[in-house]
């Protein structure tokens, strides 16, 4: 058993890593994101009731962020650098989900060889635990909050 809670923590490692990397790689994406959020305002906001429909959903939201970005991208240069982050955010957002994908499987197998009564409860649980606690180990390592800590941290040296 001992060997399935290592298995189980070094996939969760492979879960929330790749999007730590992701997010510590895209944050040098803020001026971008700053220049967005400048212009968005400017456009009106897709209904969260098209959520019924996820592929409309996303659709149009595209579209909306393709003009949003069509004011504010003028070179080459920027659309380079967009098309770039465009790609590192989907390959890291892959290499996440195939990390969170095996952690399920594995808790799954895990609960599965103790035969639980109310098993599908416990999978629910136990991957829900493990899911917000790899966003919030990514969310938080990127955080402001952290980065003060760390640089009071690092001035008492």
């Amino acid at each position: 058993m001992s060997i399935k809670i290592i298995e189980i923590s070094a996939k969760w490692l492979l879960f929330t890593f790749p999007m730590y990397q992701g997010l510590m790689e895209l944050s040098d994406y803020r001026n971008l994101f700053s220049k967005f959020d400048q212009y968005r305002g400017d456009y009106h906001e897709i209904s969260p009731w098209y959520w019924l429909i996820p592929p409309v959903k996303i659709i149009l939201e595209r579209n909306r962020a393709m003009k949003v970005i069509k004011r504010f991208v003028k070179s080459d240069h920027d659309i380079k650098v967009l098309i770039s982050f465009n790609d590192k955010a989907t390959a890291w957002y892959f290499v996440s989900l195939g990390g969170w994908i095996d952690l399920i499987t594995s808790i799954y197998e895990i609960l599965e060889g103790l035969h639980l009564t109310h098993f599908i409860l416990f999978f629910l649980l136990f991957s829900l635990i493990a899911t917000m606690l790899g966003f919030f180990s990514a969310y938080y390592r990127v955080s402001e909050i952290r980065q003060k800590k760390m640089v009071k941290k690092f001035k008492k040296y």
